[in-house]
């Protein structure tokens, strides 16, 4: 009997206002319209016709920068006319007029765009000090920039301080300007992080204000609160509301569509999101054409060593696993580890989520002891990078717990597992589909251990969640599929094979055909099959599961499983010939995926070696 787990593959979230969300707006943080926070008569202003003329020269290049920046994502262009207006502002009044901070601001939007967070991090220090200079004559442009240096730094992982700087501003901007365009943007921001940081309670309160500001204030069709309207798809996403989330996602692309050029990043930016709703909803062969088109609009725009485009990537290395593209992943997910540990630091939360995806891709691989090894590393990250009890630290406690199943270690892989439910169910509640997921994962490894009593109550839990939350989804049929699996090894395989039926329904009506979600399914169902004497079609479903896991490559678990119960089903029809070859190559097969001294290897190299005695056989 086998009880697939489920792995826990992440899509990064694709969120406005900030650039270390996966498809942040190419503009960082400022939700203003260009010049907006220009001071118009500042106290240290000359009042000359000179300084006049050389500010509204300043001011035509800054605004020039803003549109290229924002309607053609020209980073390069922009960049010139925003240094040359610093430049220009420096000369003309010098360090410590606001003017000069506004420069030293648009500067940092672009840099931060760019991925070099540093700079941005040291212009926006160097502004702020002007702003601190001028208190409390401007407290409202010192929040603002409060706010921009808040993302800065909640980009380079400095959650703690980017939660302070945003507190703050927010404080300031909602008694002064409770209704401004500068609280939409700081509110976002926070919503941004909440977001990260797993606390979607905290998170939708920011989202939804920014989006009602934004609607006031700029009406529905505007690329900013198109932004917001993406958030608030991608918040639903996360809670599991997948209906509700594709009518934001779908209202954002329509209005950004009308605004924006084709392969602008907001255009690329929603198309990610769009196709990591696909891919929750169990639609990978959907997914992948939008975040495809996403990579290439980041690529072009940013670069191929942009840790946005790094995330796209990562996010298309998942689809890829998900649809069976197993070296393709791999290559993908590789990339973007290298990319995160070239801009971040080794020891990132972002360099822990592509390490997740290398990971998975390996364990299909059947590099049972590489994907141990790289998930380990992403929980030591992410215990030591985020809080006590985040989401994603749960991700990396299943995978982890999986590649020890895999192994035969059921004691550990039921800590692991344990623990990741212990996890989400506080953190996204009993009714969400993490929690299902990681129901049906510690019901597997029950089975494994024999405790079928307890198994079948997380099995249950888990059905019960998939079936109200998703109807027919990969996830629904897993837990159909294990509980049919459990009920097999209690030798019910007839009350088994409604249960197994509908699981390889739903898989081969949402994957087609080849896929390697439909190849688990059909070897569960053959073996009860086998087990209830429909000997013909078990072996059809077998053969079928054989082949779609030898054209894709696959080396795990799966294909060992199948080749063992092909194996056996060649006995009960009294076919020594095929039945030793194929318990031969299972044997090889889990001595790679567990070692010499595992019990199904040595099972099946005994059977193949008895085999080969009975038919007096020379064989090698």
């Amino acid at each position: 009997m086998r009880a697939p787990l489920g792995m826990a593959h992440e899509v990064q979230l694709g969120v406005a206002d900030g650039a270390a969300a996966l498809a942040c707006s190419i503009v960082p943080v400022s939700a203003l319209s260009p010049g907006s926070t220009h001071p118009s008569s500042p106290a240290s202003a000359p009042s000359d016709s000179h300084a006049t003329t050389a500010e509204a020269r300043c001011r035509a290049l800054s605004d020039a920068g803003w549109q290229l920046l924002r309607e053609r994502a020209a980073l390069r262009e922009a960049k010139i006319c925003f240094e040359t207006a610093l430049h220009a502002r420096l000369q003309a009044f010098g360090h410590d007029d606001v003017r000069h901070a506004v420069g030293l601001r648009d500067l940092a939007a672009l840099v931060h765009a760019e991925g070099d967070t540093s700079r941005a991090k040291a212009l926006l220090e160097q502004a702020l000090s002007i702003y601190d200079r001028q208190q409390p004559s401007m407290p409202c442009e010192r929040a603002v920039c409060l706010n921009e240096l808040g993302a800065v730094l909640q980009s380079l992982g400095r959650i703690d301080a980017a939660g302070e700087a945003y507190a703050s501003a927010l404080a300031v901007l909602r008694e002064r300007l409770p209704a401004g365009l500068e609280v939409a943007a700081c509110a976002n921001n926070l919503g941004r992080m909440f977001h990260d940081l797993g606390d979607l309670a905290s998170c939708e309160p920011q989202y939804r204000q920014a989006l009602e500001l934004r609607t006031d204030q700029l009406g529905g069709e505007h690329p900013l609160t198109a932004e917001s309207i993406n958030n608030v798809g991608t918040l639903l996403d996360s809670v599991g509301d997948l209906e509700g989330a594709r009518a934001f996602l779908e209202r954002a692309l329509l209005v950004v569509g009308h605004r924006r050029p084709e392969g602008h990043p907001d255009i690329a930016q929603i198309r990610n999101n769009l196709g990591r709703l696909l891919y929750s909803a169990g639609r990978p062969a959907e997914a992948v054409a939008h975040i495809e088109a996403a990579l290439a609009s980041f690529q072009t725009c940013l670069g191929r060593d942009h840790v946005i485009t790094a995330q796209v990537s990562n996010n298309l290395a998942l689809v890829y696993e998900a649809l069976g593209r197993l070296d393709e992943a791999l290559e993908r997910a590789r990339e973007s580890v290298d990319v995160f540990e070239r801009r971040y630091g080794a020891d990132h939360p972002n360099v822990a989520t592509a390490l997740n995806n290398v990971g998975c891709a390996l364990l299909r691989r059947g590099d049972v002891a590489g994907a141990e090894r790289t998930h380990r590393r992403a929980l030591d990250i992410r215990r030591r990078s985020l809080r006590a009890g985040h989401p994603v630290t749960a991700h990396s406690l299943t995978n982890l717990g999986m590649a020890l199943q895999v192994q035969g270690n059921a004691a550990e892989a039921l800590k692991a597992h344990a623990e990741a439910l212990a996890i989400l169910e506080p953190a996204r509640g009993a009714a969400h589909p993490e929690t299902g997921q990681a129901r049906n994962n510690v019901g597997a490894v029950l089975c494994a251990l024999g405790r079928y009593d307890a198994a079948r109550s997380q099995f249950a839990s888990a059905a019960q969640i998939f079936e109200t939350c998703y109807g027919a989804h990969p996830a629904t049929a897993q837990a159909h599929d294990n509980l049919g699996a459990l009920l097999l090894a209690e030798q019910a395989a007839q009350e088994a094979l409604p249960h197994l039926r509908r699981a390889v329904q739903i898989n081969r009506g949402i994957f087609g055909e080849g896929h390697p979600g439909l190849a688990a399914s059909l070897i569960n169902l053959g073996l009860a099959l086998h087990a209830a004497g429909a000997l013909e079609e078990a072996e059809r479903g077998l053969r079928e599961a054989v082949a779609i896991l030898r054209a894709r490559g696959d080396r795990g678990l799966e294909i060992a499983s199948a080749l063992t119960s092909l194996a056996e089903l060649d006995l009960d029809q009294d076919r020594p010939q095929p039945a030793q070859a194929h318990f031969r190559e299972a044997a090889a097969l889990w001595e790679t995926l567990a070692g010499a001294a595992d019990p199904r290897a040595q099972q099946c190299r005994d059977m193949a070696r008895m085999l080969r005695a009975s038919a007096g056989s020379d064989a090698p």
